[in-house]
């Protein structure tokens, strides 16, 4: 007499540990990419974050810009000199502004208003400042400026490029800034 044994082969036995094993490397695979998709735009995220603090800075100042003494050059490679027009909340006196990358370090400082050079941002891998742009045509009422900063962490870098026209260049007064090109304001 043959008895009723209820239980699994040991072909079942194999073919579900086959089965929970394909799922289970797919399951954690999908999981492992999320979780490195999610850590590198975190990081992204922080680098394009110090990028544009460093282009905003930089730009709001360029807008400042009171001399065309820097437009005598057409590339500036790591470092670009100024004077602003007016002065900052600081009130210090010295106008000149000094924005330069240290090549070694790969380290952004701002050097100017009467004291030490400030860091302004670490991992700089290029800094560019180039006079005109593209067909416009530098005149004493404008005087664009294209910008372009690389920030580079690991395996992680953004580039930053903009064009800055400063405001008050070609003037003494108000009364006649200009704008890019597009339009000039003119008070009497």
């Amino acid at each position: 007499m043959i008895k009723d044994h209820r239980g699994f082969t040991l072909i079942e036995i194999i073919t579900v540990i086959i089965v929970l094993a394909v799922l289970g490397l797919f399951t954690f695979s999908f999981l492992d990419q999320a979780i490195k998709t999610y850590t590198a735009g975190t990081r992204q995220r922080v680098i394009y974050q110090e990028a544009s603090y460093i282009m905003e800075r930089l730009t709001r100042e360029m807008r400042d810009m009171s001399n065309l003494a820097t437009c005598s050059e057409s590339t500036f490679n790591n470092s670009f000199t100024f004077t602003r027009r007016h002065r900052t909340a600081e009130g210090v006196d010295n106008l000149a502004v000094t924005y330069r990358r240290d090549a070694g370090t790969n380290i952004m400082y701002r050097d100017g208003s009467g004291g030490m050079p400030h860091i302004i941002g670490r991992n700089i891998s290029l800094f560019r400042v180039v006079r005109g742009v593209s067909g416009s045509t530098p005149s004493a009422c404008n005087c664009p400026f294209s910008v372009m900063l690389t920030l580079q962490t690991g395996d992680q870098s953004i580039t930053l490029d903009t064009t800055v026209t400063p405001k008050n260049t070609g003037t003494s007064s108000y009364s006649d800034r200009c704008f890019n090109g597009d339009y000039e304001d003119t008070i009497q």
